[in-house]
């Protein structure tokens, strides 16, 4: 049988990897918390040596998804918003206040991690950032914009958006990222095509709209 010992070798190494500090007088992770709610598996603490995440383990038997409330009480605990849900082959992550556990393919460096938690400090709803008419000023593109942006601060994560040809799909598009790096909800954005044509066509647009940014 798998046993969770086995899977935290792997889950030290994996942390290792991205540059936390399990050992010394640098360390930023301390194992076997306890609090009132339990033992948290790991605690992740930020740039000032304070509480930012927890990570619950789990043996590869076992889905670390199904831990999430046993590491959501470890987390209210300690006063973490973030949380990490592991096993030596499966990851989530997990930020409380926004949904469900995520899979992921690594953990976030303490970087990641820190920044990640600055920018939720300085980010507004995307619904209080007005939609750019410059880009796509279209009644039915505003409609969708705000749409989106409306559902996105009520914890919506996906949305399909289906347009026909000619209708200014890549301009809302374009729009809808101006939205976000506005609203510091995104500071990358990944967009993806399937055909070449249509990456140039996109391309064209970014340019034109992000040439500043």
């Amino acid at each position: 049988m798998p046993k969770e010992t086995d899977a935290r070798i792997v889950i030290d190494r994996k942390l290792r990897e991205v540059e936390w500090v399990l050992e010394g007088r640098n360390r930023n992770v301390l194992t076997e918390q306890h609090s009132e709610a339990g033992t948290a598996d790991y605690l992740l603490l930020d740039r000032r040596g304070k509480n930012l995440a927890i990570i619950e383990a789990k043996n590869d038997s076992i889905d670390p998804y199904s831990a999430k409330e046993q590491a959501r009480g470890y987390a209210e605990a300690k006063h973490c918003r973030y949380v990490f849900l592991a096993n030596s082959e499966q990851l989530y992550f997990w930020d409380l206040q926004q949904g469900s556990p995520q899979a992921i393919e690594r953990f976030y460096s303490p970087n990641d991690l820190q920044r990640r938690e600055d920018l939720r400090r300085i980010r507004k709803p995307l619904a209080s950032v007005e939609h750019n008419r410059g880009i796509a000023d279209r009644p039915y593109q505003v409609d969708a914009s705000d749409k989106i942006a409306r559902l996105f601060d009520e914890d919506r994560r996906r949305f399909l958006l289906e347009m026909a040809t000619g209708t200014g799909k890549t301009r809302l598009a374009a729009a809808l990222i101006d939205r976000f790096i506005r609203a510091k909800q995104a500071e990358h954005v990944l967009f993806i095509v399937d055909r070449i044509e249509l990456r140039k066509q996109a391309l064209g647009v970014f340019q034109e709209q992000f040439r500043e940014q």
